[in-house]
């Protein structure tokens, strides 16, 4: 026994093996399908590290050797059985010697390796102006993966089903015979071009979806007698049967489906990408699921990953294009290749889109017959593309600076310049916006991945004032910066204010300067060039904004200009100034009960549906008030009011507007929307007919980024009433 844990084992192959053997290893492999040691063989004999303890406990595969250009990271159980590679049994002699009988004749000789090019193209499509704009996501990072049914593969590597999991998958398939599931329907077809798309998080399920049958008498049978030990071959047998019910049972994928990340890629400037897979040999089929990651603020964050049975491109043809189109407002615009001007400093935007050119800086511009003040507004999130939206919730304020510009340091602040009535506010303080400022690099590393990390950039001069660096033009200039690294965006954003702690209504106005310590060490205004201070051409996205251009300013201040000047020095400014709207009220939606009218049109009594929610009328031409509230205290908010029939869900009546002008056929008066259609409008060919009243209401706030309704909270309200309308029953006869 000793002198068999001493020796080390040696695998000797047959006599006969032939000039073949010079080429073949030996390849251990763990009971996880992991290859844990590989020994070329040295004439008929290869000599193991392995333990014979460990071995016996381990798998034993003679097989030929991998070109340079298959990954060795991929070299596993899975690939030694595409690869042909044989099987042996670990039988120890007394010798410690595993002494192989015989060979399959094609052994040594490895199938040609398989190359298929996986490429796509990921976009993202936001609301600006009202208007969907499009534009590529840049430096995703794209994991590729493949994904395969595990029945396929030799029993061992198969993960063994519990009885509880078996269970459950009978109960599921019991329950079809009393409801229908619903799955998407299958997609990617060979040859087909892909396409996904995706909502901020995932797609949704039902997004392309069919109606599951109860499944055939007999695949039905043979899976409900199913035991563990049977349930692959049966899930084998009728694959192409089960794929849409397991879609939609995502508890049971760990247990049929083998998904494997092959690579990670990541996207260029036109959001494009491509990866190679390489597998041994000429599979059936190549089945890819992708899913991608974005860096937004220094992290790594998901911005696609939809559930892999459901989207996973089945028979994918090679070189094929997947197009991944996103929602995602979060996601910053690709900027590659953007230009910032030497000696400027480019407010971009707020946000990702709140352009400075976009927001109303003219105290005297209104909109419409309502003559709403729209100083300090943007159109961002408008569909009308009006500029009616305020400022609300976190206001992230986006810098991007040229090179050698004269300043070493720069500064955010606010004041008050317009109450909520828009009266001017004199001498209002101003208030410096701090807080931790970063900008953000990454670097690739040698696996191809990318890493990142953050230059801080708060700085105090000698009494306690804070500013921040102006970051310089390229990282690499900071210790520790590895030279490949680059900004992770042409942009950054510098700051960032909680507008929730300012007045609703109020106008403020913010202010960039730029700064230098004197010899005293304190910080100090450098009055620059008019033309050092740029705002963006446009929102465009995919063009970096169309690049920028000088800031506008007037001399007197006033109308549309973005300046501070300096009045000592003509042709310079001391600041950056740009007034915002702030107004993070909440809205109101309220629909007041539906009540019939006389001749008059006066409210009759007992007209209301009351409490059991039917209003009987006598005639029916008589009109029907139907009337709601939507609004919000500075009037910057849209409605949509529909009235439904029945279980149809046809629509009788509605409208939809702003929350300060009629929207026809309803009117607007003492702050209540009105209409009173007669019964028989409302009924159309009914008798009697019930009826849904929903009302929604959404501020027309934004963060520069996405609306602020969206997030729900004080920016959206809903709600929805019920009535039925049924003739008045005729007084019994005396």
């Amino acid at each position: 026994m000793s002198n068999i844990k001493s020796n080390p084992i040696v695998v000797k192959l047959p006599d006969d093996a032939g000039a073949s053997q010079a080429q073949l290893f030996a390849y251990v492999v763990d009971g996880d399908g992991k290859v844990v040691e590989t020994t070329q063989f040295k004439g008929r004999a290869a000599q193991l590290g392995t333990g014979p303890d460990v071995l016996k406990g381990s798998r034993l595969f003679i097989g030929a050797a991998f070109p340079a250009d298959y990954p060795p990271s991929k070299i596993d159980a899975y690939a030694l059985s595409e690869s042909g590679a044989y099987q042996v049994s670990v039988a120890i002699n007394k010798s410690n010697e595993i002494v192989i009988q015989r060979l399959p004749s094609n052994l040594g000789i490895l199938p040609p390796l398989r190359f298929c090019v996986v490429q796509g193209n990921i976009s993202n499509t936001v609301i600006v102006n009202g208007v969907p704009q499009s534009g590529p996501v840049c430096a995703a990072r794209v994991h590729i993966c493949t994904v395969d049914w595990f029945f396929r593969w030799p029993i061992w590597l198969r993960p063994i089903i519990p009885p509880s999991v078996l269970e459950d998958l009978k109960e599921s398939i019991v329950a079809l015979r009393q409801r229908a599931a619903v799955a998407p329907a299958a997609g990617g077809a060979s040859g087909a071009r892909a396409r996904r798309v995706a909502s901020r998080t995932t797609s949704r399920l039902g997004s392309q979806s069919t109606n599951l049958k109860p499944l055939p008498a007999h695949v039905e049978s043979q899976l409900l007698s199913a035991t563990p030990d049977t349930v692959h071959d049966i899930v084998r047998t009728h694959s192409a049967i089960l794929y849409p019910y397991f879609c939609v049972w995502p508890i049971f994928w760990p247990w049929f489906y083998r998904v494997v990340e092959q690579e990670v890629v990541y996207t260029d400037c036109s959001g494009h990408f491509d990866g190679w897979l390489v597998s041994v040999g000429v599979p059936a089929v190549e089945n890819v699921y992708v899913w991608a990651e974005a860096s937004l603020g220094g992290c790594w964050v998901t911005i696609y990953n939809p559930p892999f049975p459901c989207h996973t491109y089945w028979n994918y043809a090679c070189g094929t294009d997947i197009d991944i189109t996103l929602n995602n407002p979060a996601i910053p615009p690709c900027n590659c290749g953007a230009t910032v001007v030497d000696g400027s400093v480019w407010f971009t935007a707020i946000g990702q889109y709140g352009i400075a050119s976009n927001i109303q800086q003219d105290e005297t511009r209104v909109y419409g017959p309502a003559n709403i003040p729209t100083v300090g507004c943007t159109n961002l999130v408008d569909a009308h593309n009006n500029q009616l939206c305020p400022f609300g919730s976190t206001l992230n304020l986006y810098l991007a600076f040229g090179n050698t510009l004269p300043a070493s340091h720069y500064r955010w602040s606010w004041n008050y310049v317009l109450d909520s009535s828009l009266n001017p506010i004199v001498g209002a303080p101003v208030n410096a916006i701090t807080g931790a400022v970063q900008r953000y690099y990454l670097w690739p590393l040698s696996d191809g991945s990318y890493e990142t990390a953050s230059i801080p950039l708060l700085d105090t001069d000698a009494g306690g004032n804070i500013a921040y660096l102006v970051p310089q033009y390229v990282p690499t200039g900071y210790p520790g910066v590895p030279a490949e690294a680059e900004w992770v965006a042409f942009n950054f954003p510098s700051a960032s204010l909680d507008s929730t702690q300012i007045s609703n209504g109020y106008v403020i106005q913010l202010n960039l300067e730029l700064l230098n310590k004197n010899a005293a060490g304190l910080f100090e205004v450098v009055s620059v060039p008019v033309s050092t201070f740029q705002i963006s051409v446009d929102t465009d996205s995919g063009t970096a904004y169309g690049g920028s251009v000088p800031a506008p300013f007037t001399a007197s201040g006033s109308g549309n200009n973005y300046l501070t000047l300096d009045a000592s020095k003509p042709g310079n400014a001391l600041s950056l100034s740009l007034k915002v709207r702030i107004d993070n009220s909440a809205v109101t939606a309220d629909i007041n009960q539906a009540w019939l009218l006389d001749a008059s049109g006066a409210p009759l009594p007992g007209g209301g549906a009351g409490p059991c929610g039917f209003i009987q009328f006598s005639d029916p031409s008589q009109n029907l008030l139907l009337s709601f509230v939507a609004s919000e205290p500075f009037n910057f908010a849209t409605f949509d009011y529909n009235v439904t029939k029945g279980g149809s869900g046809a629509s009788v009546t509605g409208a939809g507007g702003y929350v300060f002008e009629n929207a026809p056929p309803f009117t607007l008066s003492g702050g209540i929307f009105s209409d009173d259609p007669t019964v028989s409008s409302l009924l159309g060919s009914c008798p009697q007919a019930a009826f849904v009243e929903s009302l929604s209401v959404a501020s027309l706030a934004t963060d520069g980024t996405s609306a602020l309704w969206e997030s729900g909270h004080q920016y959206y309200a809903d709600e929805t009433n019920a009535f039925a309308l049924t003739p008045q029953t005729p007084p019994p006869s005396a």
